[in-house]
C-alpha cells in the first residue's frame, strides 16, 4: 500500500522533527543520558503539531519496533492495565531491550483507569516508558484540578504552534516541490497553513490533493491581509 505524505515523511530522527526546539533539546539530551526508560511522559497540544511524531521519536530511542505498544485511550480497562504492567515487567531481546507504551488521545482514559495507572506510574520499571498524547491542552476535560496526581507522575510538555509555524511551512513547500506537487506561492503556502489551522497532517493532505499544482504561467492571487510568517531554510533531503 503506498504511503500517504504525512507518513512517508514522518521523521525518524530527532534532526528532522519540525520545530518544538526547546522540547526536542530537552528530550534529546534524555536520550544522550539514557534516562528516556522508566518515565511517563505526557504530550499535549494542538492535532498535527507532531505530538504522535514525537512520541514514536521517544519509543524508537528505547525500544525495537516489535517492543512498541500503541494503544487508544478510550478502549483501556484497569484490567487491561494490570495485563500490561505484568507483561511489560520483561525485557525483550533485540538492539534495544526497552518497551514502550503510547497512549492515543489520552483526555479519553475512564477515571476508574485513571486510578489503576496512578498505581502503575508510581513503579516504572528502569526499562519501561510511557507515552501519552492529547489535544487537551491543560488537562480540562479530562481533570478537574490542575495537579491532578496522574500528571504529577509525567514529565509534561507542551507543543504550541508557535514553536513550529515557519518551519512546517517550508517543510510543506520542499515537500510538495519534492513530490512534483507544487507551483504556488509562499503566501499561498502561508494561506494554507492558516486555513487547516497548522494541522501538518491535513496541510500533507491537501497538498497531496494537488491544491498547490500551479501551472506555468498561471498567477494565482493571493488574499488580502495574510499575515506574513518568518521563514527559515529547510530542504527536503532532511526529511526522507
Amino acid at each position: 500500500m503506498t504511503e500517504m505524505l504525512y507518513q512517508k515523511y514522518r521523521p525518524h530522527e530527532w534532526a528532522y522533527l519540525v520545530g518544538h526546539d526547546k522540547v526536542k533539546r530537552a528530550l534529546q539530551r534524555m536520550s544522550e543520558r539514557g534516562s528516556l526508560g522508566g518515565r511517563a511522559f505526557w504530550i499535549s497540544g494542538p492535532s498535527g503539531t507532531g505530538k504522535t511524531s514525537m512520541a514514536y521519536l521517544i519509543a524508537g530511542d528505547v525500544c525495537d519496533e516489535d517492543n512498541f505498544i500503541e494503544i487508544d485511550a478510550g478502549g483501556i480497562t484497569p484490567k487491561g492495565i494490570n495485563d500490561l504492567e505484568r507483561d511489560l515487567k520483561m525485557r525483550c531481546l533485540g538492539t534495544k531491550s526497552g518497551r514502550a507504551v503510547l497512549v492515543n488521545e489520552s483526555h479519553g482514559l475512564r477515571q476508574d483507569t485513571i486510578r489503576e495507572l496512578l498505581v502503575v506510574l508510581e513503579r516504572i520499571p528502569g526499562h519501561v516508558t510511557w507515552i501519552f498524547t492529547t489535544t487537551d491542552v491543560g488537562g480540562g476535560r479530562l481533570f478537574k484540578e490542575d495537579a491532578h496526581p496522574l500528571l504529577s507522575r509525567c514529565i509534561k510538555f507542551e507543543l504550541t504552534v508557535d514553536d513550529y509555524a515557519s518551519q512546517m511551512i517550508m517543510r510543506a513547500m520542499a515537500i510538495a516541490e519534492a513530490e512534483g506537487l507544487d507551483g504556488a506561492s509562499k503566501e499561498e503556502f502561508v494561506e494554507l497553513a492558516v486555513k487547516c489551522k497548522f494541522n501538518f497532517r491535513d496541510v500533507l493532505t491537501r497538498i497531496e490533493a494537488g491544491e498547490m499544482i500551479r501551472e506555468p504561467g498561471v498567477v494565482v492571487a493571493s488574499a488580502k491581509g495574510t499575515k506574513e510568517i518568518p521563514m527559515i531554510d529547510w530542504s527536503v533531503e532532511a526529511v526522507v
